[in-house]
């Protein structure tokens, strides 16, 4: 029982520390950072009227990388690429023949823990 309890300690340990981007493990001298993962951007994706629009598909890519899928989507909100920096692409699509896409940056925050979320609106009649 004693060596269940520190196999799940350890596995939940390791699962933190790897949500975290390599900066979130050595930050400036005197900070100390959250085990948080945060997400790179986040896709807002609505109707005209303002109503969330779920099951659409958004992908992404990164420094022109392959397009990925956006990893979560709760209520017409998606996020993408969790502690990453760089050039992103996010491409929506809605039905069969409504495409939109956005650019953006996302860089680190001040003190080097974790990127500065960027939110992108997508309005889809």
């Amino acid at each position: 029982m004693v060596r269940a309890l520190f196999l799940a300690g350890l596995f939940s340990l390791g699962m933190t520390l790897s949500a975290c981007s390599a900066r979130d493990q050595h930050p400036a001298p005197g900070i100390v950072c959250t085990t948080q993962a945060v997400s790179s951007v986040v896709a807002h994706v609505s109707t005209a009227s303002g109503t969330p629009i779920n099951g659409a598909d958004v992908q992404y890519s990164v420094n022109n990388s392959a397009l990925a899928p956006a990893e979560s989507a709760f209520n017409g909100i998606y996020g993408m690429a969790y502690e990453t920096t760089g050039n992103f692409v996010v491409q929506v699509i809605v039905g069969a023949q409504s495409m939109q896409e956005q650019s953006t940056t996302v860089i680190m925050d001040s003190v080097g823990c974790h990127v500065v979320t960027q939110e992108l609106f997508f309005t889809f009649q």
